[in-house]
């Protein structure tokens, strides 16, 4: 049997990767070392977060499993930066991760258009324009396509303090062979590494001591088809180190295998994601650092204590806990440990995800140097989708630009970019992150998701009606006016708000900063009877209308831009008027578009101005 695309590894990237192929009708073979861990939260136990959370939405809407099993297997969710302005709002949920697991297993092995087996993959070849791929227990399956999605598994190895040993996460065993078959295709092998903490017995743990919080339950789901809202939440804590932690740390630093004596750690680290050694040690003019402490299930059993990863020996990660508030007699369930692994240059992969070198071979996750679950499942999404189109050649590539998403913006950013440490999403790299906010991510994406057949008909209906709801209630508030009688203008000083001095349309009254649902009603009596949803999403498009206008007229540029292909051997070098330094970048990265070229660093307007202005000479 010759499937259409074969995904190597059951994480977060392969989950997606695995399901986006069977949406779009092809034939998926799901490859993964172990089935009981397809979908494993390895390590903190939430979905979502500043820029993450707008990435579970996008993958939700274009047919992604990831919103849904955050909602089924959430014990809190808190709405992030809700005193700032929507372009950095996202949701947070904290998840009970045996569930999460349970719910994505499920999802996988009920698709008839999927299926799921245990075998290691060491090695692939092309023949004849189909992929033979060889596993460690001597099978070998044929597939017209291969999605990649190891994770940190490719020749990974654990380090504790100075023992070190090949792990793809702790207990189970690495990948070894995948590796040099990437390379010989022509693949840049690159070396990164990442931390987890320690897990905590719960019931050692003294949240006396700690900062309770709370869940919150005015919040949107991840998911467009979760209903309803989840009221009994768990409590979240927060506690920080103090002096006698950053004594245990910066004493045993020569034990660590990032600072020590037999310094063993060769890979980057996250910069964003930094270990407690490197917090101190990086910045030790913080008299301490916060703790999240985070329950990983409903049971309560085990705690996760984000903050405080660390590669130190275990007898040092239990002085560390014990000088923390609450941890006094904590008692640790599992280690805390770094982990090295083999990524690839994903300046070697197209938009879609597929490789330079070798046509049908896709790359998506941890092994394209990004760091999260989020940003794995939305490469998996992206790198499926891509290959079941290339196994069934029944349409163009499917792409997201980085102007309606911010999966576009992540692939634009890793594949024009490269990195240089593993990447993270946040909102500051979005330009146009108020275009591309939480809460309309069906008017960006529905009508892509209904072309490349990633929504039912049904669901496509309701968010298509919700849209022109939205449309109308705007509409209605623009056309609605209130005067300046007496009345009117008694209930404007009762909410200290300005009087009116002349008519003035809704839509206007509620671009003021403290005018919201309650103050209109209390203002002139408007009544709208749409959900709180709804309303939400039609005040931020009146009150940030100006913002927004101006974004959007800053993407029609640039989609504008984005048509100005640059021939493929473009004489870069007989431009004048641009530095040799900036010629040589071009020569380098050889951008296939005018809005490429801008994503270069370093790139200035200025120059793109002199490259638009040879461009449309050699057109002449």
């Amino acid at each position: 049997m010759i499937f259409d695309v074969a995904v190597i590894g059951g994480g977060h990237a392969g989950i997606e990767a695995a399901n986006g192929a069977a949406n779009i009708g092809a034939k998926t073979i799901l490859l993964t070392m172990s089935v009981d861990r397809i979908g494993e939260m390895s390590c903190n136990p939430s979905i979502g977060g500043q820029a993450k959370g707008q990435l579970v939405r996008e993958i939700d809407l274009l047919g992604g499993i990831m919103g849904r099993a955050a909602d089924f297997s959430a014990i809190q969710y808190r709405v992030l930066n809700r005193r700032k302005g929507p372009a950095v709002q996202a949701l947070r949920s904290q998840c009970d991760k045996i569930l999460y697991k349970n719910f994505a297993q499920a999802a996988l092995l009920k698709n008839p258009l999927i299926t799921v087996f245990q075998a290691e993959a060491v090695s692939f070849i092309k023949k004849d324009g189909v992929f033979e791929i060889h596993t460690r227990n001597g099978n070998s399956f044929l597939s017209r396509t291969i999605v990649i999605t190891s994770g940190t598994f490719l020749n990974g190895t654990v380090h504790i303090g100075n023992n070190s040993f090949s792990s793809g996460r702790i207990g189970e065993p690495s990948s070894v062979g995948l590796t040099e078959s990437l390379t010989d295709q022509g693949h840049t092998k690159i070396r990164l590494k990442t931390g987890t903490p320690v897990r905590i017995l719960g019931s050692s743990i003294d949240f006396s001591k700690m900062e309770t919080q709370p869940g919150e339950i005015d919040y949107t789901p991840f998911s467009i088809y979760t209903s309803g809202r989840l009221t009994h939440q768990l409590p979240c804590f927060l506690t920080r180190t103090t002096e006698e932690t950053r004594i245990v740390v910066t004493e045993n630093l020569k034990f660590s295998p990032l600072y020590g004596y037999h310094k063993s750690i060769e890979g980057t680290g996250p910069r964003y994601c930094p270990s407690i050694e490197d917090k101190f040690v990086k910045f030790p003019e913080r008299e301490s650092h916060q703790i999240f402490v985070e329950p990983e299930g409903w049971s309560k059993h085990e705690y996760y204590p984000n903050g405080i990863s660390t590669s130190l020996p275990y007898d040092v990660q239990i002085k560390l806990l014990h000088s923390i508030p609450g941890f006094e007699n904590a008692v640790p369930t599992r280690p805390a440990y770094a982990i090295e692994y083999d990524a690839f240059d994903p300046k070697d992969l197209s938009l879609s995800l597929e490789s330079h070198f070798t046509p049908g071979i896709f790359l998506a996750g941890q092994v394209n140097g990004t760091s999260g679950y989020e940003e794995a499942a939305a490469q998996g999404l992206v790198a499926g989708i891509n290959a079941g189109l290339n196994a069934l050649k029944t349409r163009e590539p499917f792409i997201l630009d980085r102007t309606e998403s911010y999966i576009g913006v992540m692939i634009s950013d890793i594949t024009s970019q490269g990195i240089d440490e593993p990447y993270r999403m946040f909102t500051s790299r979005a330009e146009f992150r108020l275009s591309v906010r939480d809460n309309n991510v069906p008017e960006r994406l529905l009508e892509k998701a209904s072309v490349f057949g990633l929504i039912d008909k049904k669901t496509y209906c309701t968010q298509k009606r919700k849209i022109e709801e939205i449309a109308s209630l705007i509409e209605k508030m623009t056309n609605t006016f209130v005067y300046p009688d007496a009345p009117t203008n008694d209930n404007m000083l009762s909410l200290a708000q300005p009087v009116l001095n002349k008519p003035c349309s809704i839509s206007t009254l509620l671009k003021r900063p403290s005018i919201g649902r309650e103050e209109l009603f209390k203002i002139c009596g408007f009544l709208s009877d749409v959900d709180e949803e709804t309303w939400a999403r039609a005040e931020v498009n009146i009150k940030y209308s100006g913002f927004i206008e101006r974004e959007q007229e800053e993407i029609e540029r640039i989609r504008e831009l984005s048509s100005l292909v640059i021939p493929c051997d473009f004489k870069y070098e007989s431009i004048s008027g641009l530095s040799n330094e900036l010629k040589q970048k071009l020569i380098k990265k050889r951008p296939a578009t005018v809005s490429e070229a801008l994503l270069i660093p370093g790139i200035t307007p200025a120059a793109i101005s002199i490259l638009i202005l040879y461009l449309n000479k050699g057109r002449k």
